[in-house]
């Protein structure tokens, strides 16, 4: 297994290509393990599988061929429609456009044929993406109950944890955990109802995950 982690962008005008450059980045991933004496021997290029979360996961079905419609997209934010987008108010709050979003990049997005299989956990902009194509298996994974449909028309997801929240992607916190995010003014709720709560959500996403891998149905 590979992890492709960039660093958050330092601030939102940086964040507008991210759309695109996260899944160059999975395919030069890609490119850098098969490149590699020790690990490439041992991989199969044609039955690739990639795994995101939130935009990581958008990443993820874009690499598969899963269509960006461009035009609603830069339209995401705008005053005319309900925000779709996590960082609409960080975008508007620094002043940046999602118009100004790279053209050549947008235009650039391809798919990556080695990608065979992917497991997207509450992607962004879900609207603005078409289905994978009908040759790539995927599983869709919403952490929370999410009536959505992809921008062909096709429902998501696959895979629901109804007692989940977007927050229990994230690492059990400690005890510590909530009272550190009140003194640091965020939001307690990040760290879930209890521990063992989020744990049992982990493992739940965790045996959808593997028996997904292992052939079963999405």
């Amino acid at each position: 297994m590979v992890e492709v982690n960039t660093p958050r962008p330092d601030n939102a005008e940086a964040a507008l290509n991210e759309i695109w450059q996260r899944p160059q980045n999975i395919s030069r991933a890609i490119d850098l393990v098969l490149a590699d004496s020790t690990w490439g021997p041992r991989i199969d290029e044609t039955t690739v599988s990639v795994a995101g979360f939130a935009l990581g996961a958008t990443a993820a079905l874009s690499v598969v061929g899963a269509e960006l419609d461009v035009a609603s997209y830069l339209h995401s934010c705008a005053p005319d429609r309900e925000p779709r987008g996590p960082d609409c108010g960080w975008f508007a709050a620094q002043g940046v456009d999602m118009s100004a979003t790279n053209p050549d990049g947008l235009a650039g997005m391809a798919r990556d044929p080695r990608v065979t299989s992917v497991i997207a956990i509450n992607p962004e902009y879900p609207e603005d993406l078409g289905s994978a194509p009908a040759d790539v298996r995927v599983l869709s994974i919403s952490l929370g109950q999410l009536a959505r449909t992809s921008a062909d028309g096709r429902p998501t997801p696959s895979f629901v944890v109804p007692q989940a929240s977007v927050f229990d992607a994230f690492a059990v916190c400690t005890f510590a955990g909530p009272k550190i995010l009140m003194e640091e003014e965020g939001d307690a709720s990040i760290c879930g109802v209890s521990s063992d709560a989020r744990r049992a959500i982990h493992q739940d996403v965790s045996d959808a995950v593997i028996s997904f891998l292992n052939g079963g149905t999405e």
